[in-house]
């Protein structure tokens, strides 16, 4: 079990996200998790996963407050029409996430930048991936 935990830490890459929504960008240490399987159902888009406190620097703390409790009624009409309510399930059963369209994200992964079209699905939970900002789904990293 030991090895299998060691060989799974190994093979997780590094990469940075670059998330532009409006005239706000933030730049976030991620990594390229295969585990992360979670995609917006109508588009079929991926989802990196970042948390509330850095959603609260796109768009300020009342309004990623609202994102993550699902409330809308107190969101501006350019934010509420970029939700999508996510289906998720994880280990401790199914739930309803809520991702955001960004205007623009960009993955490095070393040598390599590029654009790439998805949506910022939210963790009420704060991140706790090995010092990770952003769970980037790996089918992004390569």
């Amino acid at each position: 079990l030991g090895g299998k935990l060691m060989r799974k830490r190994a093979t997780r890459r590094a990469c940075r996200v670059s998330i532009r929504l409006g005239a706000r960008t933030v730049t976030l240490d991620g990594i390229c998790d295969s585990g992360n399987l979670l995609c917006e159902p109508i588009s079929a888009l991926p989802c990196i996963i970042i948390d509330e406190k850095t959603l609260a620097s796109l768009v300020g703390k009342e309004a990623a407050r609202s994102i993550v409790s699902g409330r809308a009624d107190r969101l501006a009409e350019d934010i509420l029409r970029r939700i999508r309510a996510l289906p998720m399930r994880t280990v401790s059963g199914e739930s309803i996430c809520y991702a955001i369209r960004p205007d623009e994200v960009k993955i490095s992964t070393g040598k390599e930048t590029r654009s790439v079209e998805v949506y910022i699905a939210i963790s009420p939970e704060p991140m706790r991936a090995e010092g990770a900002e952003a769970l980037v789904p790996s089918r992004l990293c390569s």
